[in-house]
């Protein structure tokens, strides 16, 4: 997803989804996280549980491979 300055410029002018607005702070501006950014642990945790998941042969199965 394209997440720049310009996007959230243009929501801003948009007045959409206020929680990602730009925030400046004296010289510096500051884009916040989006909603669905992991810290590392949830990355490690969600990558532990997609190992652990057991589908059918054929369907998805080689995501354990791939983790």
């Amino acid at each position: 997803m394209k997440d720049g300055l310009i996007t959230r410029q243009d929501l801003v002018e948009m007045d959409m989804r206020v929680q990602l607005h730009l925030r400046f702070d004296g010289k510096k501006i500051y884009l916040p996280l989006a909603c669905h950014t992991l810290s590392k642990k949830q990355k490690m945790s969600f990558c532990q549980c997609l190992r652990r998941v057991k589908v059918p042969q054929g369907y998805s199965s080689n995501i354990k491979s791939l983790v």
